[in-house]
């Protein structure tokens, strides 16, 4: 189980935000051959007939069964933070540049982002500036995927969630060794 800043050389990131109070980039990163494995758990925890885990469409009983079962996974959940900015874009350019020094220090494998058609261009334009001005690892790629496709995308949902609500929600996502870093920008 990994615990405490651990990274995982040549992981797979995937990333969803936040914007409740402040701006919220979560960053969990999946050791790199468990991705099958980590899916059909994620998977298993959903709802029958839902189409993916969504924290604000759950209930408290399962917001608590979903955290406690991705307790039991080998999943890193980074948080990047900005409490104030300018605009959505700045702070998103700030932690975004936090999670690709964390690609880039730890050889992550893959960075996957959940799909948002306004910053989809933007964000393909920024990753292709970094990836040329950064020693990426030379097989890393990064792609955009709806939720409903990638359940991967649901445990950044699941953490930035909690992380914002604060409270027993933020106590229990640290309690179950969900979080490995908070970084403030």
């Amino acid at each position: 189980m990994l615990k405490g800043s651990d990274w995982p050389t040549g992981g797979h990131a995937f990333i969803d935000e936040s914007k409740r109070h402040s701006y919220l980039l979560v960053a969990s990163v999946i050791v790199p051959n468990d991705l099958e494995t980590t899916r059909r758990a994620v998977r298993a925890l959903k709802h029958r007939g839902a189409r993916r885990i969504h924290m604000k469409a759950e209930g408290d009983a399962s917001r608590k069964r979903i955290i406690s079962g991705f307790s039991k996974l080998e999943i890193s959940c980074h948080i990047f933070e900005k409490a104030s900015y300018r605009s959505e874009l700045e702070a998103r350019t700030a932690c975004l540049r936090q999670v690709l020094d964390g690609c880039e220090l730890y050889h992550a494998a893959s960075l996957t982002i959940e799909r948002d058609e306004s910053l989809q261009r933007w964000e393909r334009q920024f990753l292709l500036t970094q990836q040329r001005d950064r020693s990426l690892a030379v097989e890393f790629t990064y792609q955009w995927k709806n939720p409903i496709d990638e359940p991967l995308l649901w445990i950044p949902d699941v953490v930035a969630w909690a992380y914002a609500k604060g409270g027993d929600w933020r106590s229990r996502i640290s309690d179950a060794g969900l979080v490995a870093s908070v970084t403030s920008l």
